[in-house]
């Protein structure tokens, strides 16, 4: 059973599409990172 699931996230800020058709499943005891192009 999955303890996060996204499927299809977007967002775009004025003209720049930042995330497109973003999917990840995260089950329990699995540790996940993500890091942006500015290390945020």
């Amino acid at each position: 059973m999955a303890m996060l699931e996204v499927k299809g996230l977007s967002i775009a800020f004025g003209g720049l599409k930042a995330v497109d058709n973003f999917n990840i499943t995260i089950e329990k005891g699995q540790l996940y990172g993500l890091i942006g192009p500015n290390g945020a």
